[in-house]
């Protein structure tokens, strides 16, 4: 009887402390992000989310999301992508940034939440979709933009 306790209560113990663990990395929307643009966001950097805005749930999946997060290792960072401070064309739109203030002005998302794009470095992709991507790394403030255009 008092190995089954014991034997309940070690099951217990490793469920709260080893689940938590597991189970906050793979429910933050990074993990999201990796898996619909093949991209990694390194764990070491210690991402943690600042803000959320997206335009809802919608049956095909299309819309905008914005996610803000902070990290804590520049250097890691820095190395996840090939940055840039050119500003390109997004498929409809003449510059990142402009791509961005529409997507972000069309959910609303209040000046404070937006990046400085003068002084970010940006990353874009897109898909066969046209689904869209920009990613914006302020390395002063140690944040990352994401915004996402799904089609």
């Amino acid at each position: 009887m008092k190995r089954k306790k014991w034997l309940l209560f070690l099951i217990l113990l490793l469920a709260v402390v080893v689940f938590p663990f597991f189970f906050s990395r793979n429910s933050s929307y990074l993990s999201v992000i990796e898996a619909n643009w093949e991209l990694t966001f390194p764990e070491d950097a210690r991402w943690k989310l600042l803000y959320q805005a997206d335009s809802g749930p919608s049956p095909h999946g299309d819309g905008w999301r914005y996610h803000v997060y902070a990290y804590e290792q520049e250097e890691v960072a820095a190395s996840m992508l090939p940055w840039s401070r050119e500003t390109g064309k997004t498929v409809f739109q003449e510059s990142y940034s402009l791509a961005a203030e529409t997507w972000l002005n069309a959910i609303q998302v209040p000046q404070e939440e937006r990046p400085d794009y003068d002084a970010c470095l940006v990353w874009f992709s897109s898909q066969h979709d046209n689904s869209q991507i920009l990613i914006f790394r302020d390395p002063q403030k140690k944040t990352v933009y994401i915004a996402e255009n799904f089609l």
